[in-house]
């Protein structure tokens, strides 16, 4: 069994070495997740897909009114416990549905990523053949890295669940007739002064709160996983750009005479050709990568140290109160991981990016003659501009801000274990 996941991880059996690769083949589980959540139109599957879209939004609606509900209840009874906790899930809740939107409102440009996908492929098993070996090496990669976070979510979302049901479990193991106890709660519902600790409705609640967190962590995955495999398609056509420059006067003597010359610039210009198209496809894909997750790397930072203060803080007053909510700890653990994966990753694509001003600049200028310096000059002087990921209020996407945030999460952290409430 170990073996035959560790195949399936290492793409043992896929022979990607020999003839034409299918992209969607390849990069199977990415494929799934675009036809479940109706990217790719498959008519079999089109009414499932309507469904569990409506089953989404139902279940986000619902919850996200529970928890404005709780926060405004927490505010009028001044339980800051409260109000962080269910703050922290109406801030979660807004990037769930931007998610969602981004799902129908930019399926243009999702649609502009397999193509881009399919293309590269293409070309790969083809004309640029010489760097099979390369380039899907590091498509396995790829392909591991978004199993590894699908992986790292799923254990995250599945454990949240499985500590309800365990709670849930021990409460009734240790249930006393008579004796009154508070029992846990997922997620911080009120529905006014209604009791939600007496049957059925304990268990209706619960239930729900696991199935929402089972969504929830559904619909995270589908972005994480598009967000990863999109940021290394931009990186592997950069690696493409890159490996072209460093053999554009491969195979190639210097000319002797005027005709020697005339085919010598003939072929330059041949390849020089080339590597602008790979070049301004990997523009036009990060374009599309900007429309879809403009929005929410901005949000990711303006929202990643209220909810990594919220959740540390409302462990640890529920922890002085003698309850250990490994729940609202895993949520704090994920999200300090989670959102660590997007900065890292536009910080690597911006590496990446600048890596083509120094293959430009390694580029052998006398042999080649004057015909392509201009161009050359161009592309080192569009790799050393800064990314589009930008708008006013908000500082750039990258590990730097990352670890700005979160010492501003630690320092707000402090700051309210200091006030007495």
């Amino acid at each position: 069994m170990l073996q035959k996941i560790k195949n399936f991880c290492n793409k043992k059996g896929f022979d990607y070495l020999n003839g034409e690769v299918n992209a969607f083949e390849f990069h199977n589980t990415f494929y799934f997740y675009m036809k479940a959540f109706g990217i790719v139109k498959d008519k079999s599957l089109k009414k499932y897909v309507t469904i569990m879209f409506i089953i989404l939004l139902i279940f986000a609606s619902t919850h996200m009114t529970l928890v404005i509900i709780a926060t405004v209840h927490g505010v009028q009874t001044f339980n800051l416990a409260l109000v962080t906790e269910a703050g922290t899930y109406i801030m979660l809740m807004i990037y769930h549905f931007i998610i969602l939107g981004s799902t129908k409102f930019n399926l243009v440009h999702y649609l502009h990523l397999l193509d881009h996908l399919k293309e590269d492929f293409r070309y790969i098993c083809n004309e640029g053949s010489r760097y099979r070996e390369r380039y899907f090496k590091i498509q396995v990669e790829s392909f591991q890295i978004c199993l590894a976070c699908q992986f790292v979510t799923a254990v995250a979302v599945v454990w949240m669940c499985t500590f309800a049901i365990l709670n849930s479990s021990w409460y009734l193991i240790t249930y006393k007739p008579g004796v009154r106890r508070t029992k846990f709660h997922l997620h911080p519902y009120w529905i006014f002064d209604y009791d939600l600790e007496v049957e059925p409705a304990y268990s209706l609640v619960q239930t729900f709160s696991v199935i929402a967190t089972l969504f929830f962590g559904y619909v995270y995955v589908f972005m994480l996983q598009t967000h990863i495999l999109w940021v290394r398609q931009l990186a592997a056509k950069i690696d493409l750009v890159v490996w072209n420059l460093e053999d554009l006067v491969d195979d190639l003597k210097q000319p002797t005479n005027d005709l020697e010359r005339k085919q010598f610039d003939s072929v330059i210009q041949d390849r020089m050709k080339k590597i602008l198209i790979i070049h301004q496809s990997m523009y036009s894909l990060f374009i599309h990568y900007c429309k879809v997750f403009r929005k929410m790397l901005l949000l990711e930072q303006k929202i990643f140290s209220p909810i990594t203060c919220m959740t540390a803080y409302c462990f640890v007053q529920k922890l002085n109160g003698g309850e250990f909510d490994a729940a609202l700890l895993q949520v704090c653990v994920t999200v300090i991981f989670e959102a660590f994966i997007p900065s890292y990753l536009v910080t690597f694509l911006a590496t990446k990016i600048r890596s083509v001003c120094d293959a430009c600049f390694a580029v052998k200028f006398l042999e080649t003659g004057p015909i392509i310096r201009p161009y050359l000059v161009l592309m080192m002087q569009r790799s050393v501009r800064p990314l589009p990921l930008k708008a006013a209020g908000f500082e750039e996407v990258s590990l730097k801000t990352y670890s700005s945030n979160l010492a501003s999460a630690y320092s707000m952290f402090n700051m309210l274990r200091q006030i007495n409430f």
